[in-house]
């Protein structure tokens, strides 16, 4: 149960960014280019942090 609380707390905040580019995008605040790019970014970011998150786990 830790381990998925530890995971939610690097994701949900990543959706909620990743969800962001995209109502930007929506509300005409910056192209569509804008929010494709600012999305990959979220979801590397998000990707290498919950790796890091999965290696570094005690008893693994």
């Amino acid at each position: 149960m830790a381990v998925r609380r530890r995971l939610a707390r690097v994701i949900i905040p990543g959706l909620c960014a990743g969800g962001a580019c995209g109502a930007g995008v929506g509300l005409g605040l910056y192209p569509p280019a804008v929010g494709i790019a600012g999305s990959v970014a979220v979801a590397v970011l998000v990707g290498l942090a919950v790796r890091r998150l999965r290696i570094s786990r005690p008893g693994s």
